[in-house]
């Protein structure tokens, strides 16, 4: 049986906070609205609105598709009312921290996307994405794989970069950014051991080594596959003497750096290298090696 202050404490949990920990980003802000690509669906143009202060959602790409917190989790979830307070309260959600080039990643709960194959990355649409991206093939074909999942009885399948714990970040030329459970960083690691270099998303790492022309780095590379994750990352990073920081030049990014710092490790921010652009992969794509 739920209590009245048990309902009221599920649906005070913000929208914004459940998309990040289901691993949804917003594409921008209009006025108290973040607007979103729909995660009930796909779609090109993002047509899926988030109240903040009301904190209440709408889909206009349906009809249906509105409603509070509690009936977000029903139809991303595919669960019953009382599993969705259920769900909500057991989660530990707190202000959203969002960084528009990277993906978020929720904790470690069940997911509503099913994988059903794993397979090396061929499809022509993925190639063409990562080229677009400036990551040539046999860079590509080398860190990353062909996930095939379901959602809601359909099926998609998108690029993915494998992490420490067996699950993938994901992402797709329709500008799809998601993650397989369970969620965690990413460590490759390199020859010299005295220093790491630390990348928010797989698509930086990969243009570092496009840019330094590098087949596998020299420093052990830790990719957080988002900036929510850099708690889970650094007890990895105090190992090292020095940190190399290719995070992005943006609010989310200066913060993480200003959080190593403060945890007492020897940061060197390396984000100057792309000044003028918000992240490694955006000055790759733009200036070509």
């Amino acid at each position: 049986m739920i209590s009245n202050p048990q309902l009221s404490q599920a649906k005070a949990v913000p929208i914004a906070s459940y998309l990040e920990e289901q691993g949804y980003l917003p594409e921008r802000q209009v006025g108290p609205e973040l607007l979103y690509k729909s995660p009930l669906r796909v779609e090109n143009t993002p047509s899926f609105y988030v109240h903040l202060t009301r904190n209440v959602f709408k889909d206009f790409g349906s009809d249906n598709h509105k409603g509070d917190v509690i009936k977000l989790c029903q139809l991303l979830e595919g669960c019953s009312f009382a599993d969705a307070v259920t769900r909500l309260l057991s989660g530990s959600y707190q202000a959203p921290c969002f960084s528009f080039s990277g993906s978020l990643v929720k904790e470690e709960k069940q997911s509503s996307m099913h994988l059903t194959a794993i397979k090396p990355l061929t499809h022509a649409a993925l190639l063409a994405y990562t080229q677009s991206r400036g990551i040539p093939l046999s860079v590509a074909q080398t860190y990353l794989k062909q996930v095939h999942y379901e959602r809601s009885g359909k099926s998609y399948f998108a690029l993915g970069f494998a992490n420490d714990a067996g699950g993938y970040a994901l992402r797709n030329g329709a500008g799809f950014k998601g993650q397989t459970m369970p969620a965690g960083i990413s460590t490759i690691l390199g020859q010299d051991p005295s220093s790491v270099c630390l990348f928010e998303g797989f698509f930086d790492f990969l243009s570092a080594l496009v840019y330094y022309q590098k087949k596998t780095p020299r420093f052990t590379c830790i990719i957080l596959n988002s900036t929510a994750q850099l708690s889970k990352a650094i007890p990895a990073l105090k190992a090292y003497r020095s940190v190399h920081c290719f995070l992005d030049r943006d609010a989310a990014g200066r913060k993480a750096v200003t959080q190593l710092e403060e945890k007492g490790l020897t940061v060197q921010d390396q984000s100057s290298l792309y000044d003028g652009y918000n992240d490694f992969n955006e000055f790759l794509t733009l200036n070509p090696q």
